[in-house]
């Protein structure tokens, strides 16, 4: 499978989106860099001269690569559904590439078993969050 980047000012984003959203099936992964510029990424895209030719305009920092089909293998590498809290608390799924070494690193599995319940599973959340607030993130708060 085939993954291609490339980077715009993020004011530009919006007018260049509307023209190739219908050329891009897989839809795009937007990410910041920094100076005003974000990066958008898409799976499987139509030729790049086709993407130029419907946007009006260079794709500036085009990067093509093979990527693995399994979209596990794939979110493991380039992440894209995990959370940092404070700076500290690093929220993602098991898929998901593990937190920085300051960071407490959360794993929340969507799939804890087949036979629990909604509700079941959201007061499993919750109390996860109770027990993670309780041990790390409030003593960091609390007055020395």
């Amino acid at each position: 499978m085939r993954r291609v980047t490339f980077r715009l000012p993020a004011a530009e984003k919006e007018d260049l989106l509307d023209a190739l959203m219908p050329l891009l099936p897989a839809g795009v992964r937007e990410r910041a860099v920094g100076d005003g510029r974000v990066e958008l990424a898409t799976l499987a895209p139509p030729a790049r001269e086709l993407l130029e030719a419907a946007s009006g305009r260079p794709l500036e920092d085009w990067v093509e690569e093979t990527v693995p089909a399994d979209w596990r293998v794939r979110r493991a590498r380039f992440g894209g559904g995990a959370y940092v809290v404070g700076g500290r608390l690093h929220v993602r799924s098991p898929w998901d590439p593990p937190a920085a070494d300051d960071q407490i690193d959360l794993v929340l599995d969507p799939v804890l078993d087949a036979t629990v319940a909604d509700a079941e599973r959201a007061a499993i959340v919750v109390d996860v969050f109770r027990a993670v607030l309780a041990a790390h993130l409030l003593p960091m708060f609390a007055d020395d």
